[in-house]
């Protein structure tokens, strides 16, 4: 399984209370053994066309049985990404990422309450900055390689060749399906179920322009407010949601 579903951002929403989408940009602080497995060996025809891929925009797409979707941009240069959340056609709630060295900072902009906040939490101790098409590539082989993953099948995915990766998660109600490009082992799409519920999610890689670059930047609307509280609470949709905000006299 690629490791971009869980990332170190799901931290910094369940520290300010929120229950958000799956699909964001930078592996999570999975248990990293002593001596990790080594890497999958990549052919040089599949490293050769990923070369081209230096600098894009990694953009997501994730749609859930509830209606809800999750659109989310990624600069693969400076790890900033934004994640937007929409239900019933609207914009629901944004998120932003900055990645420093030491330090990643989130802002977070709630439509409905017409409030933002911003957390900032350290990187863990030898995370890169950003998660590069390499990456993604090279987690997917590796999840084959040792065990984590099975080749289940091929298929075509928006006109590509595609293998499809299987695996299963705990509880045995869990599952995830990864079609990865059949020469690179991009991801192309992911399929996450649950039991009866289900996300889809279909990934691409848009060019480096500055109108690209700017879709991975969070423009909080005028007149929007920062609670000055330690903690505010308040309905957005469907959800109760808790802010802190951490600001200083």
């Amino acid at each position: 399984m690629s490791d971009r579903p869980r990332l170190a951002v799901l931290a910094v929403l369940a520290a300010a209370g929120a229950a958000a989408g799956a699909y964001f940009l930078w592996p999570s602080g999975r248990h990293v053994a002593s001596c990790p497995p080594p890497h999958a060996p990549m052919p040089k025809e599949a490293r050769r066309a990923l070369t081209a891929y230096a600098g894009r925009i990694r953009h997501t797409v994730e749609r859930q049985v509830d209606g809800q979707r999750e659109e989310s941009w990624a600069d693969t240069l400076t790890g900033r990404t934004r994640e937007v959340v929409f239900r019933d056609g609207r914009a629901e709630s944004a998120l932003e990422t900055i990645r420093g060295v030491r330090w990643m900072r989130s802002i977070w902009v709630l439509y409905d309450g017409h409030v933002w906040t911003s957390h900032r939490t350290r990187v863990p101790a030898g995370a890169s900055i950003a998660f590069t098409a390499v990456d993604e590539a090279q987690a997917n082989r590796d999840n084959v390689a040792h065990g984590r993953a099975r080749i289940v099948g091929k298929s075509r995915v928006d006109g590509m060749q595609a293998v499809r990766l299987h695996e299963a998660l705990a509880p045995p109600a869990l599952g995830l399906d990864t079609w990865v490009d059949s020469n690179t082992y991009l991801t192309l799409r992911q399929r996450f179920t649950a039991g009866g519920l289900a996300s889809t999610t279909n990934e691409d890689w848009l060019p480096r322009t500055p109108a690209n670059v700017a879709k991975t930047r969070l423009v909080i609307p005028v007149g929007f407010k920062r609670p000055s509280d330690r903690e505010t609470v308040f309905t957005s949709g469907s959800r109760t949601i808790k802010l802190r905000s951490r600001r200083c006299a």
